[in-house]
């Protein structure tokens, strides 16, 4: 319980620890969320009170590593929550798509690549799902579309290990439940241990380790997707996270937030997109 001084000290402790050797702040996360990914280390390691695991932890890099990677949480997968790429798919990307091709007749020819190019931003991508699932959707509308349209997909995630995962876009069979077999066809390469991306897809995406609540963002964007990380954070930290994501967007951009989060701490900035 963290009812105590001693118990609060040694949360504290174990945030500066994580905060000094990763560079990321718990602090900005629901506690709720923290405490029960400790708890689950402690009673693995049989630490009987917060003191005595964070003292473990200051003697013990690799539980300290370990530990940082339980509290990264990444849950996905391909085409994750059907009905928002159904929205994605029947309007928000041709709309996009139909604006870009009458930009390109005024201006193609003197406009700089990365106002040409369709540019998303997954803040959050975990090992990757989600940037190839909004690459493959972006590259089956294009071709439905005849257009020549380039696409800058920017994938980043505090955990290095899942963006090394994303690169080399390589899933279990699996995935069979979520990719259609016309995609797993067309946009995948089947091996003896399961699916690897294509090329055509991979070459989309550009994946990269990225604290969202201090590094700096990615700009001139047609679309954030921050799917499910809100949810973990402080409502402090929502508000900042919310600003920077305006400010990393076009004027007509779209912001993509999981089915749990919302806009309210930012309300001026965003108008709310919905689908009946």
């Amino acid at each position: 319980t963290l009812d105590t001084p001693a118990s609060r000290d040694a949360l504290s402790t174990i945030c500066g620890l994580i905060k000094s050797h990763f560079g990321v702040d718990f602090d900005l996360y629901k506690m709720g969320t923290v405490e029960r990914r400790i708890e689950r280390r402690m009673a693995l390691r049989k630490a009987d009170t917060l003191s005595r695991y964070a003292e473990l932890l200051q003697n013990d890099a690799a539980e300290l590593s370990t530990l940082y990677g339980d509290l990264l949480i990444g849950v996905t997968r391909f085409f994750r929550d059907p009905d928002v790429f159904k929205v994605l798919s029947d309007t928000v990307l041709p709309e996009l798509i139909g604006r870009r091709a009458t930009e390109g007749e005024k201006e193609r020819s003197d406009a700089p690549r990365e106002d040409t190019a369709i540019r998303v931003w997954i803040a959050g991508c975990s090992t990757g799902e989600e940037a190839y699932s909004i690459a493959i959707c972006l590259l089956e509308l294009l071709e439905a579309n005849s257009s020549d349209t380039s696409i800058q997909i920017f994938a980043t995630d505090l955990n290095a290990a899942a963006i090394a995962v994303a690169r080399a876009g390589m899933y279990p069979r699996g995935i069979e439940a979520d990719v259609t077999p016309e995609r797993l066809k067309r946009f995948f390469r089947k091996e003896d241990n399961g699916y690897c991306v294509s090329k055509t897809v991979r070459d989309c995406c550009v994946f990269a380790v990225q604290n969202i609540t201090a590094d700096p963002p990615f700009s001139h964007l047609d679309i954030v997707s921050c799917r499910n990380v809100l949810i973990y954070l402080q409502p402090n930290a929502h508000a900042r996270l919310l600003s920077v994501f305006h400010y990393a967007l076009k004027p007509a951009g779209i912001l993509v937030l999981g089915t749990s989060e919302s806009v309210s701490t930012a309300a001026t900035l965003f108008t709310a997109i919905r689908s009946e």
